[in-house]
């Protein structure tokens, strides 16, 4: 029960009674007290692509502009407790923050964009 097998890009936030009590990031066979709970985190480098979209620059001239991030998971104690689903929450912070961002139509004319 308490023989595990730590794996290069995965990590564990381990839980005593509904509590923090670690994160293991090492790779190779470890023991792991087998009354912890363990959530497995993914730590690995990701990027999420966005949906491209017309847009215009200042002078009028049509774009498609689309939006990629690359992102890790750095504290996996605040990813795997602070929030249910983490990749759900990035994907709905990155699309409220491109909603932010003036966008006009192509052939809006010259100066309909500052940002």
């Amino acid at each position: 029960g308490g023989l595990a097998r730590g794996r290069t890009g995965r990590a564990w936030v381990l839980e005593l009674f509904g509590r923090y009590r670690g994160t293991v990031r090492r790779t190779g066979l470890l023991w792991v007290n087998p009354l912890l709970l363990r959530r497995r985190v993914d730590v690995r480098l990701r990027h999420w692509r966005g949906e491209p979209f017309p847009a215009a620059d200042r002078g009028g001239v049509a774009l498609r502009v689309s939006l990629l991030v690359v992102w890790r998971v750095r504290d996996t104690a605040r990813a795997t407790l602070g929030v249910e689903d983490h990749e759900g929450y990035l994907r709905a912070c990155v699309e409220a923050a491109l909603l932010r961002v003036p966008v006009a139509a192509p052939g809006a004319g010259r100066g309909a964009v500052q940002a």
